[in-house]
Parts: C-alpha cells; sequence; structure tokens
C-alpha cells in the first residue's frame, strides 16, 4: 500500500478535484501508469503482464452459496461466506483483534 500511495495518491494531493469523476480518472491514468512500469529485476517483467501470466489463469469465480442459484444471500444461497461453526454467527464472538483501554496494548 505504501507503494501505491506514494506512486498514486502523493503525486495527486494538490490538484483540486471539482468531481468524483475527475478524481477516479486521474487515479486511474496513475495505477495504469504504475502497472505499465517494469519490475526492477531485469526480467522487463510488468504489474500487468505477471497478473495476465500468472493470476489469471489460477482464478476462479467465487463461490456461491450450497445449493445456490445465484450469488450469496441471493435465492438459495447463503449470506455469509464463512463456514457452519465459525462462530460468525455468534454476535460474542469476534474474530477481529481488539484491546481494552488501558491494558498498556495497542495496535
Amino acid at each position: 500500500m505504501l507503494h501505491v500511495e506514494r506512486r498514486v495518491l502523493a503525486p495527486l494531493r494538490k490538484h483540486v478535484f471539482h468531481d468524483l469523476a475527475s478524481l477516479n480518472r486521474a487515479i486511474a491514468a496513475r495505477v495504469r501508469k504504475l502497472n505499465a512500469k517494469p519490475y526492477a529485476d531485469g526480467t522487463g517483467e510488468t504489474r500487468n503482464s505477471r497478473f495476465e501470466n500468472v493470476d489469471l489463469p489460477n482464478m476462479r469465480p467465487l463461490r456461491t452459496g450450497a445449493g445456490s442459484d445465484g450469488p450469496a444471500g441471493g435465492p438459495g444461497g447463503t449470506s455469509s461466506a464463512l463456514p457452519p461453526g465459525s462462530g460468525a454467527s455468534d454476535p460474542r464472538r469476534s474474530t477481529a483483534p481488539h484491546f481494552s483501554p488501558g491494558s498498556g496494548r495497542s495496535w
């Protein structure tokens, strides 16, 4: 993320955008430029080429709920992508780390 902040967001910080569409176009242009830049390892490979050659061929559609005809939460689907028994349906259990105030622990 730091790389994206420095290469995409930082150059735009002094620009004034009057609508969301113009901001989105500016960000998209910077992201395209970043993804087209070759890696420093000398192979000439770019983020785009690595995505197309490595990630894209191995991508599969996201699973939907068991017996689902539609997306999760749709007809026959489930509203949670987590497996049963994971504690996601129990409001007393959380998978997010949390610390009590004054415990001396922080992020």
